[in-house]
C-alpha cells in the first residue's frame, strides 16, 4: 500500500486532476467503490485526502 500511496501523491503533485485507485482490504474499512458503486462517498473522502478532484476504480496497484 506504500507504493499506491507514493503513487496517489506524485501524481497530485504533478498536477493530475484524477488517478486510479486499487480497492485494498483494510480492517473494516469501508472502501471506494464498494457496494457496486453504491457508496461513492469514500471515493471523495480518497480524493480529497491526496488533493485530487476525483480518484477512478484502479484494477492493480501502481
Amino acid at each position: 500500500m506504500n507504493r499506491q500511496d507514493r503513487f496517489l501523491r506524485e501524481r497530485a503533485e504533478s498536477g493530475a486532476e484524477a488517478a486510479p485507485y486499487t480497492p485494498n482490504s483494510v480492517s473494516r474499512m469501508l472502501e471506494p467503490f464498494g457496494g457496486g458503486g453504491k457508496r461513492q462517498w469514500p471515493a471523495r473522502c480518497v480524493a480529497d485526502y491526496y488533493h485530487l478532484d476525483r480518484v477512478t476504480h484502479g484494477h492493480r496497484i501502481p
